[in-house]
């Protein structure tokens, strides 16, 4: 196996990953960029995918997610930003798919569970509706 850090360009030229490889694949630590110039995604990779911990841009530079990787989705905890690079949602992440614990604007909701809070106070933990509202077992 042969483990390096340099930089990939394409064949014009541009910059296209800057970081850790393994057998000619971003592998560790490293920066991919769009073309413009900007960085499109920062943090940890496996074998050409985004794989553990990293932050995602748009063409831009703008954020788009900030969080948990796995084969180059979405994964673990992570959080959402929108076009302007605001907060969206923080939630955990499970292959692109939102599973649980979703954090938007002072509250958690979403699948699973709901965790509501009033300023500081946690006011409910446990399952909910398709609505995010309380359903089923939970305590307040």
């Amino acid at each position: 196996d042969t483990h390096y850090k340099g930089t990939k360009y394409n064949e014009l030229g541009v910059k296209q990953y800057d970081g850790e490889h393994l057998n000619n694949k971003a592998n560790g630590k490293g920066i991919s960029y769009w073309d413009s110039g900007n960085a499109k995604y920062t943090g940890e990779w496996k074998l050409d995918k985004f794989f553990g911990e990293g932050t995602l841009y748009d063409y831009n530079g703008i954020i788009k997610y900030q969080g948990g990787f796995m084969n180059g989705k979405f994964d673990g905890i992570g959080t959402r930003f929108d076009s302007t690079g605001k907060f969206l949602v923080k939630c955990y992440w499970d292959q692109d798919y939102i599973k649980n614990l979703c954090m938007t604007e002072g509250y958690y909701e979403r699948g699973w569970d709901l965790i509501d809070y009033l300023g500081n106070e946690l006011c409910y933990v446990g399952e909910v509706d398709i609505r995010g509202k309380p359903s089923g077992f939970g305590t307040s």
